[in-house]
């Protein structure tokens, strides 16, 4: 079980500079306020791994594992279909209630992925129709609800001691990106 904590830290780690490259690629002005949150919680997950990857533990018996078709149209029409209505809900939401009304969509849209956020996030950072603090609280609040549903998913999928495990770095990383948030918006 030990090599698979050190497998969803390692996963979970390259979320940070993945986000941040959207991020910049989105907005150079929000990647600014993003790179302090996602540098630090990057670090910490590469610490986190390297001390796992030292630490004393039997080697994982392989699992069979048989790969699937990567290349199937519907699954990429679904999340298509989820990634637009986010986008849209966010705006719509925006529109209708103000800027609060982003950042608290922003927790359903990190449930499909941070990326839903990022992209309106920009747009409306460009639009002055919300503020910088806004979007970067956004990002980051779009990262914490994709953490916990990874960690719903990990206590349905596994074991209470599996996802119990995963909470250590989880709340490791949410401290990171408050503190990095903090620095960033200072």
């Amino acid at each position: 079980m030990f090599e698979l904590w050190r497998a969803y830290v390692i996963a979970n780690t390259v979320q940070f500079p993945r986000t941040f490259l959207i991020v910049a690629l989105a907005s150079p002005q929000l990647a600014q306020v993003c790179a302090w949150p996602m540098a630090i919680a990057a670090v910490a997950g590469m610490a986190i791994s390297w001390m796992m990857g030292r630490w004393p533990h039997q080697d994982a018996t392989p699992l069979a594992f048989e790969p699937g078709n990567p290349f199937r149209i519907r699954p990429a029409l679904q999340f298509g279909a989820l990634f637009t209505a986010m986008v849209f809900i966010s705006k719509a939401a925006t529109a209708r209630a103000g800027p609060q009304a982003f950042v608290a969509t922003s927790l359903l849209g990190g449930l499909v992925d941070v990326a839903t956020v990022i992209a309106p996030a920009a747009d409306l950072l460009r639009t002055n129709g919300i503020t910088l603090a806004s979007a970067a609280l956004a990002v980051m609040l779009a990262l914490g609800s994709n953490a916990a549903l990874k960690l719903v998913i990990a206590l349905l999928a596994g074991t209470w001691r599996f996802a119990v495990g995963l909470l250590v770095p989880f709340v490791i990383w949410g401290g990171c990106v408050a503190l990095g948030l903090w620095i960033g918006l200072r």
